[in-house]
């Protein structure tokens, strides 16, 4: 026991063999002559340590009174003593956990008899621990009868767990929904069943109202898990034009699409109930069981049934709608069709306008009227070349600006071709804008190049204007239009001109809700800031 021969020991000092610790413990039982056992810790020869039980007496060796003391090593039973004491504690704790949570909680022998309750099984049931105990499962759960209870432990012993929905009795009679985790293990060659169960009556109730309404809605509402309906509401077997829920449920979802949407509409339920979000609202043909095709309008979101995410989907049929939308649309169109043309006359129009003058001028020998008669062309031109753009445009409700800006400079640079060559220089970037903006704008440039082109380059060799376009921020426009001329007379204000194309620009200006910024001198600039669209007062 201490790794020694007998003939070592003898001689030696018996605290040689005693732990340290424990030194004092031993000399006080041998000094007050004790016959009672006791344990320490002993020290082999080796130094390692074991715990022994002692037990000494008086005697006589030889003539000689002396000490006998059995030594027996215990440290195999203390080891098991202390593991029971451990498992103890755990059983402990494991009850406590087992009577602390809400859940019913019941061991079960093969034969249905309770082994074990909760205290959440008797207050839910209304039975005390013992007449619980007294009880089998076929007297609390009227689903589950004895032939029943034999068939559903035969299938838990083959499966290991079984998650399934049930009632229970309590002991007035009153029955309540429960779901149940039962869990199959054996102990000692025995099997049983540790059971969880817990009240579902709210989720039932919830369920329930959901249920009706479901059924009371006006919309198809389809429920499918898997790909496969598991429930339909009356609105939802009109649609379809089914009379019963057996001529839809446990169908796949795709029999009532058309076949161009069927892949997208799986890709997209497969993904929704693995837990990834999809488009939420969506527009397809759906098939009614006679074969039929009818434009439909699927809403759908997941849900959870039974712990499974399912999918729900409110379905209408949009065929009313979309006949309204086409009859909308083919008015829109027409009314394109209209506007196109009544653009096309009122450019036709102020073409013969602008005709009639060049020939009235031709018959003005007075340079001052001749002049007058041009600019007053000029202005026609500008507002027709408006209509002329829109007339050729695909989309009525805008203007490319570059195109037309740069139309609008030819012409006048047509007009003053035989007085003066200028360098025309364009800095405008892709902005459209409305006929409304349009309009006074063009007027605008029309009346400045037109002025710049007559009046100020009579000492310029290298006559330049330059226009730039651009957004100034997000909701306007700035136009700079500058050249290198001599500019205006010191002291000239534009609100106080007596010329008619600066009274108009002036005028323009305000139509435009524009902020004008001029520079007068030498190379004069002027700078229009004004929103995208404008808003005019309608007659």
């Amino acid at each position: 026991m201490l790794g020694c021969r007998p003939d070592e020991l003898k001689g030696m000092e018996v605290m040689n063999f005693v732990a340290p610790e424990h030194r004092s413990l031993v000399a006080g039982y041998i000094k007050e002559d004790s016959e009672r056992a006791y344990e320490h810790l002993a020290l082999k020869k080796n130094g390692s340590r074991i715990v022994v039980e002692a037990r000494g007496k008086k005697s006589t060796y030889q003539g000689k009174p002396v000490r006998i003391t059995a030594i027996r090593d215990i440290t195999e039973r203390k080891r098991n003593e202390e593991r029971l004491t451990e498992l103890a504690e755990e059983m402990r704790l494991y009850l406590f956990a087992l009577e602390s949570v809400e859940d019913e909680v019941y061991l079960i022998a093969p034969d249905g008899r309770f082994q074990y309750v909760n205290n959440a099984a008797c207050a839910k049931l209304g039975y005390g621990k013992d007449e619980l105990l007294s009880l089998t499962t076929p007297d609390l759960d009227p689903l589950y009868q004895q032939e029943v209870w034999d068939r559903h432990f035969s299938e838990l012993r083959e499966k290991g767990s079984l998650k399934f929905e049930s009632l229970h009795r309590r002991k007035d009679g009153s029955t309540f929904p429960v779901e149940i985790l039962a869990n199959y293990f054996e102990y000692e060659g025995k099997g049983y069943n540790l059971a969880f169960a817990r009240d579902i009556t709210e989720r039932k109730e919830s369920e329930e109202r959901f249920r009706k309404t479901i059924e009371s809605s006006p919309i198809g509402i389809f429920i499918s898990k898997g790909g496969r309906f598991i429930d339909v509401n009356d609105a939802g077997l009109r649609l379809v034009g089914a009379e019963t829920k057996d001529d839809v449920l446990g169908k796949l979802l795709t029999e009532f699409i058309a076949p161009e949407y069927r892949e997208e509409v799986t890709q997209r339920n497969v993904a929704r109930e693995g837990g990834h979000e999809q488009l939420r609202r969506y527009e397809i043909t759906g098939l009614k069981l006679d074969g039929s095709r009818h434009p439909i309008e699927v809403s759908v979101s997941s849900i959870t049934l039974q712990n499974d995410i399912a999918t729900i989907a409110f379905i209408q049929d949009i065929t009313e709608r979309k006949k309204h939308e086409e009859r909308i649309l083919s008015a829109l169109r027409e009314k394109e069709v209209l506007l196109r043309e009544v653009h096309h006359r009122v450019k036709n129009n102020m073409a013969i306008i602008s005709s009639l003058l060049s020939l009235q001028a031709g018959y003005i020998n007075e340079s001052n009227y001749l002049e007058k008669f041009m600019e007053t062309r000029g202005r026609i031109r500008s507002m027709a070349m408006v209509h002329e753009k829109i007339y050729r445009k695909q989309e009525l409700s805008s203007i490319d600006v570059k195109d037309y800006i740069e139309s609008l400079i030819e012409g006048i640079e047509l007009t003053f071709a035989k007085r003066i060559s200028i360098n025309n220089m364009f800095d405008i970037e892709d902005v459209a804008l409305d006929i409304d903006t349009l309009i006074p704008c063009g007027l605008i440039i029309n009346e400045i190049i037109t002025n710049a082109s007559k009046y100020a380059f009579d000492e310029q060799e290298s006559p330049q204007i330059i226009i730039r376009l651009r957004k100034h921020d997000a909701e306007n426009i700035q136009l700079t239009i500058e050249d290198n001329g001599k500019g205006f007379p010191e002291g000239f204000d534009i609100s106080k001109s007596d010329g008619l194309g600066l009274k108009l620009v002036e005028m323009l200006t305000g139509q435009l809700n524009a902020k004008l910024d001029i520079k007068y001198t030498q190379g004069p600039r002027f700078t229009f800031t004004f929103p995208k669209h404008i808003k005019l007062a309608r007659p």
